[in-house]
């Protein structure tokens, strides 16, 4: 099993400062760890700067932008 980790809203309601900071700390946990990442967010910006896949659901079928 691959270790995991599931975050809702991780950064959406922080200043941009601490979007960022909290955005790097993210990355650098999964790189470091090998952790797989699954965040769940409105906001595309914060989804596309901290994963490296996004699958946007807000159509009927889920797309990998």
């Amino acid at each position: 099993m691959v270790p995991s980790l599931g975050l809702r809203n991780a950064a959406s309601h922080l200043h941009p400062v601490s979007q960022k900071e909290v955005s790097a700390f993210l990355r650098e946990i999964a790189a470091e760890t090998g952790l797989a990442t699954l965040l769940v967010t409105r906001d595309r910006d914060i989804a596309e700067t901290i994963s490296t896949r996004v699958i946007d659901l807000g159509g009927r079928e889920g797309k990998t932008v």
